[in-house]
């Protein structure tokens, strides 16, 4: 760690203080800390910081390295850096005028950041709620350079850290989880936003299962023209390479081609790794994973995992159809298909039912039963009596259709010679 024995350590304080690094109570402790040591160096002073926990690393290298100010982009101060993601540097901030925490994203600098265009956009995502959804709610320029600001999601974890803890979802679990996310990015669809690049880190599972999804907007930066671009080549590139594993064909073909059907396929991919295990196309070179999204097909999912319904592996098998327009209408067909899956069967349902007798109407003559059944009441004259429905219908089949009694297992037997005459043929 650089020290910046240059500085006297009230001094240092003065500069956490005028940059409001620190809080009331904070700085008091700072004092009483020199107070009660009055030949500590700016070393000591960031020493019991950091063991009071009342500077992070991060913070401290900066401030002894006379940097101090790097860590404020107001309304926020840095706390910790991220590490590079998606579009841009990644940090952990805390509001000025809140004190809430934010996960903070500096965007790479493009040829024309922060453009009308590019802002008023970003600010149609920063408008849109909805509960599973982790809003954007701060976008400014610093620097010529755009960053967006999110809450800091609840406890909890990311598919993708769900998925290699346990190696492979419950199906219900996968289930319960797809019908969140399918209904939030429904909602953002009929408001003409998209995900755009939707990866399992993007989905996070707090402790109660809930879904949030994050970075709803990143994918959309990926879709403006070169004029408009928020990102540089190089940014957009290494964006979409962290996501080949989730990025549908025709957004690979054309980094600009990216719909509210591009999110069906990455929320297929998200489906197919969670219910497996794996990726879709788990090979290591980048090239070999996009030549597979376009023209191959994934090992089926029951293959690997025969305790998957057939339903749900026909669901995942056409989020991920090449074609788009193969896929779904919607997110709202998606959303009621998978719930489909949680319906019990109709018959089912029907058959676990009483019957319910029907109430007699008060005044009126019962008519006479029969063995449990209601006798129907002669309406003035006499009728023949009539055989019961099933016996009519097998009569009215002798009558009209004789041929079936001969017609079918003839068919039959030609199926099968025709059977055996392609195995051996073969």
């Amino acid at each position: 760690m650089a020290v910046a024995t240059f500085v006297p350590a009230a001094d240092l304080l003065g500069i956490l203080r005028s940059y409001k690094l620190l809080g009331t109570d904070q700085l008091r402790a700072c004092n009483d800390f020199l107070r009660d040591h009055p030949d500590a160096s700016p070393d000591d002073l960031v020493q019991f910081a950091l063991s009071e926990n009342l500077l992070t690393r991060f913070q401290a290298d900066l401030v002894l390295s006379g940097n101090a100010q790097a860590l404020v982009l107001p309304p926020f101060v840095l706390l910790d850096n991220g590490g590079h993601s998606d579009g841009g540097q990644v940090y952990r901030a805390r509001g000025q005028d809140d004190d809430n925490l934010y996960v903070l994203k500096i965007l790479a600098r493009g040829t024309r950041a922060g453009t009308s265009r590019v802002t008023q956009s970003l600010r149609r995502f920063a408008t849109f709620r909805d509960p599973a959804v982790v809003p954007i709610t701060k976008i400014g320029i610093v620097s010529e350079r755009t960053y967006l600001a999110w809450p800091e999601p609840a406890e909890g974890q990311s598919l993708a850290e769900l998925a290699s803890a346990k190696g492979k979802l419950a199906p219900k679990q996968v289930v319960h989880y797809a019908i969140r996310a399918a209904r939030a990015l429904h909602a953002a669809h009929r408001k003409g936003l998209f995900h755009g690049l939707l990866k399992a880190d993007d989905l996070w599972i707090d402790p109660d299962h809930n879904v949030h999804i994050k970075d709803l907007g990143m994918g959309f930066l990926l879709t403006l023209s070169r004029e408009d671009a928020a990102l540089d080549t190089m940014t957009s590139l290494g964006q979409l390479a962290s996501g080949l594993d989730w990025a549908s064909p025709e957004s690979l073909l054309d980094q600009r081609d990216r719909t509210a059907l591009s999110d069906q396929y990455s929320l297929g991919c998200l489906l197919y790794h969670a219910l497996t295990g794996q990726v879709p196309f788990p090979v290591t070179s980048k090239v070999r994973k996009m030549m597979a999204h376009q023209t191959e097909e994934p090992t089926p999912v029951r293959e690997l995992v025969p305790e998957v319904s057939a339903r749900l592996a026909a669901i995942v098998e056409r989020l991920m159809k090449k074609v788009p327009t193969e896929r779904y209408p919607d997110m709202g067909e998606v959303e009621a298909a998978l719930q489909g899956l949680l319906a019990r069967p109709a018959t089912a349902a029907v058959a676990a039912q009483p019957a319910t007798p029907a109430k007699p109407v008060p005044g009126a003559a019962q008519a006479p039963t029969v063995r449990g059944r209601v006798a129907a009441k002669p309406l003035g004259r006499p009728t023949t009596a009539q055989p019961p429905a099933h016996e009519t219908a097998d009569k009215r089949g002798e009558t009209h259709n004789p041929w079936m009694t001969w017609a079918v297992p003839l068919l039959a037997g030609a199926a099968a010679c025709l059977a055996g005459w392609l195995f051996l043929a073969s």
